[in-house]
């Protein structure tokens, strides 16, 4: 059966009223109704504003559907019961029926599974909040309204909002779920995976809590399960990085009175850690901030039950297993090479996209750089750490207005310091080439990442020669000496451009094993950053020089 061309707009109305009285309805014996008796009406179903079908229940409080076969005149209508097939005319006012005449009548009063019914045999196949019927007595496959249809000869949910189409699952209760995680991106804090639009095709949307409490279509709602196999990682509530693409999956199921939102988390098979709990499946567990991104899965409101008889179709939707491009083999070349004339450095040069990057860390001296733990000549591979203001050449320039850009300040003659919008094209260049699944993996180096993290699974690919080696972080609060960070923790790089928080920013690069994918970071003004630099081909204004004397620390 098709989508139906017109479009049939149909509401269930619960309502609670007092009781009907009928004296007919003790003891053992079958009962059958007659003109008088009153029936309450537990639900009703409208089309266009007409009443198409309502809910009594009978004398022993099972509930019993007719349709509306012709309206007689206000408040009084032909009704057929939708199993029997027996008619009366009936005055439905007032959240009660009364018959008037009783047309048809076979023998007892039935109720939807039953052919005899006493009052010590009570059986019921529909709820009152169960699947919409048609007036034609018939299950209504198609249930509409203006944000979706829900197609349930096709088993699909067809989303207006966006024309997006899910497949839906109808399990043994009557629960209909959608089985694709949700992609609606017309509200405010969702995202696609490392914001690459395919990744929003293959496992749908990441939502905050607050957003994920309003992105289902309109009579449908958070579910508090979801379907494993959507691998689609996470977005962080602080950094705003994104993590576990492959790997891990989280559902928001609801929010505690305490305010905490719960999820459902799945990690992958062979995957030992992939969120911050030991365990590989949580049906539930508190998320302590609200403003993680995570999937959302669709429950629909309303009982699907359809009456004996008609079996719903399943839906012969398999999940797919995503594979991504394989970024495993490290680069083997070709690379440039840059002499640095003022020292006698040689570094190795990359080309990634558009722009030609050094392949290792700036070493070049000058004040107000140091090597990590002042050592160095064991440390010299990992380049030096470099104040902002120094690097540069701006620490007696106290307004970013007037200056030109880029600046060089301590990259040799005709290489600069990387503005933002050349990092954002350097990732956008590698997304590109896996297709949108990492960045961290196919930057880092491939052995050097210190125990435990020296193994395969924990260090990166090198794909491209960029390679990241793990060389810490150096960093000082505000009249307090430097600390210096473990070469196993995180990787800073410099930023400079316009932004006047530039100079508190870095390119932050978690260790692997974090799967973790690379962000911006503002540091507080108390703290003040010393990250790495690489240097990007092209001409720069105001050079350093290494007799050039920075004030005093």
């Amino acid at each position: 059966m098709g989508l139906l061309k017109k479009n049939i707009a149909v509401g269930i109305i619960s309502l609670v009223f007092a009781a009907c009285s009928n004296s007919s309805n003790s003891g053992e014996s079958e009962t059958s109704i007659s003109k008088g008796d009153c029936f309450d009406v537990v639900n009703t179903q409208t089309s266009s504003g007409d009443l198409k079908t309502i809910g009594v229940k009978d004398f022993f409080g099972d509930t019993v559907y007719y349709d509306v076969e012709k309206e007689l005149s206000e408040e009084k209508y032909l009704l057929v019961n939708q199993e029997t097939k027996d008619s009366v005319v009936a005055e439905v006012k007032d959240k009660q029926m009364i018959v008037v005449e009783v047309l048809e009548f076979n023998g007892n009063f039935k109720s939807s599974s039953s052919t005899k019914y006493s009052s010590s045999g009570k059986s019921s196949s529909l709820s009152s909040s169960s699947a919409k019927m048609t007036s034609s007595s018939s299950f209504l496959f198609i249930i509409e309204n203006e944000e979706m249809t829900l197609d349930l000869n096709e088993m699909k949910l067809y989303d207006k909002r966006d024309k997006n189409t899910y497949d839906v699952h109808v399990d043994s209760v009557g629960n209909a779920r959608i089985i694709q995680p949700l992609n609606y991106a017309g509200i405010d804090s969702s995202w696609c995976y490392n914001n690459y639009p395919k990744n929003c095709n293959r496992y749908g949307r990441l939502y905050t809590r607050a957003s994920a409490s309003t992105a289902c279509p309109k009579d449908w709602a958070l579910s508090p399960y979801g379907f494993e196999g959507f691998y689609a990682g996470y977005r962080d509530f602080m950094s705003g990085s994104f993590s576990g693409i492959g790997v891990v999956q989280l559902y928001w199921r609801k929010l505690y009175s305490s305010g905490e939102g719960s999820a459902r988390l799945f990690c992958k098979k062979g995957i030992d850690d992939c969120f911050f709990t030991s365990s590989k499946t949580e049906e539930g567990f508190n998320v302590l901030n609200n403003n993680y991104a995570f999937s959302v899965n669709c429950i629909y409101k309303n009982s699907i039950k359809p009456p004996k008889g008609i079996e719903l179709p399943k839906s012969t939707y398999v999940i797919p297993e995503i594979e991504f491009v394989d970024i495993s083999q490290e680069y083997a070349g070709p690379y440039g090479e840059i002499i640095d004339e003022r020292d006698g450095n040689i570094y190795k040069t990359v080309k990634m996209g558009e722009h030609t990057w050094m392949a290792e860390n700036l070493k070049f001296v000058i004040d107000s750089s140091w090597c990590l733990t002042d050592d160095c000549i064991s440390n010299e591979i990992y380049g030096r750490y470099y104040r902002w203001e120094n690097a540069n050449g701006l620490f007696d320039r106290f307004s970013v207005d007037t200056l030109k850009w880029p600046i060089q300040g301590v990259c040799p003659e005709g290489w600069h310091i990387p503005s933002r919008a050349e990092w954002d094209a350097l990732f956008q260049y590698v997304l590109e080439q896996t297709d949108g699944a990492y960045i961290y993996k196919a930057l880092m180096t491939t052995g050097l990442w210190y125990q435990p993290w020296s193994d395969a699974e924990q260090a990166g690919y090198n794909t491209f020669g960029f390679n990241i080696l793990p060389s810490g972080y150096v960093s000082a609060e505000v009249g307090h000496s430097r600390f210096y960070g473990s070469k196993s923790t995180n990787v800073e790089f410099m930023i400079s451009d316009d932004d006047p928080d530039s100079r508190q920013t870095v390119v932050y690069f978690s260790p692997p094993r974090t799967r973790e994918e690379p962000f911006y970071y503002r540091l507080r003004r108390d703290y003040r950053p010393y990250p790495n630099i690489r240097c990007v081909l092209g001409k720069g204004y105001y050079p350093v020089y290494s007799s050039q004397v920075d004030e005093q620390e």
